[in-house]
């Protein structure tokens, strides 16, 4: 061999050294970097996919409300409510189907008040207190058109007595009860 060829044998040994080594960091830097890459577009491929799920989702929403607004039509969701624009509506609803329903029965209405104890939007409950007389088939009578009939109405606090004999059928009977229904508001109705 000739000294040009021993320097570069030399000189070729410690180059090699220092690219492996250079080699070997970049690899030590190389690899943890790929692997967060790898896992950054795993993460971004999942959110991509569950982004896509949810517009498909959104898509169905304005068909989805339309057929839940069909289903409370055709079930009768909103018969079973008091219907009225206001509170003051509702109560006058109320009241004329309270004196609707006991005339049906046979019975005389002698008194009906509203109240409306507070509640939390959009369901408003309103209590009817009613006096009322008739004789025990007229109760049943009125208790089963409560039961059955539309809006859904509850009957509470029954109270009956013996009315006066003042030239009066000795079956007669003094009533009260609290009649309470619901009523939705749409939020100014307060």
């Amino acid at each position: 061999m000739n000294a040009a060829t021993e320097k570069r044998a030399r000189c070729l040994g410690p180059l090699a050294l220092t690219a492996g080594v250079l080699f070997l960091v970049l690899l030590m830097i190389a690899l943890p970097l790929g692997s967060k890459l790898q896992q950054f577009r795993e993460t971004a491929d999942d959110h991509a996919s569950q982004l896509a799920r949810f517009e498909a989702r959104l898509a169905k929403r304005p068909a989805i409300e339309q057929a839940l607004t069909e289903l409370r039509t055709r079930s009768g969701v909103q018969r079973s409510y008091i219907q009225g624009q206001t509170l003051g509506l509702g109560g006058a609803n109320l009241q004329q189907l309270v004196k609707t329903l006991i005339e049906r029965a046979g019975g005389t209405l002698i008194s009906s008040q509203i109240t409306t104890p507070p509640a939390d939007q959009p369901l408003q409950m309103l209590v009817d207190r009613v006096r009322m007389r008739g004789n025990v088939e007229v109760l049943l009578n009125l208790a089963h058109r409560i039961e059955t009939g539309e809006p859904a109405l509850f009957l509470d606090n029954l109270v009956v007595r013996a009315a006066r004999a003042q030239r009066r059928a000795t079956d007669e009977l003094d009533i009260q009860f609290d009649l309470a229904g619901y009523m939705l508001l749409n939020g100014d109705e307060r």
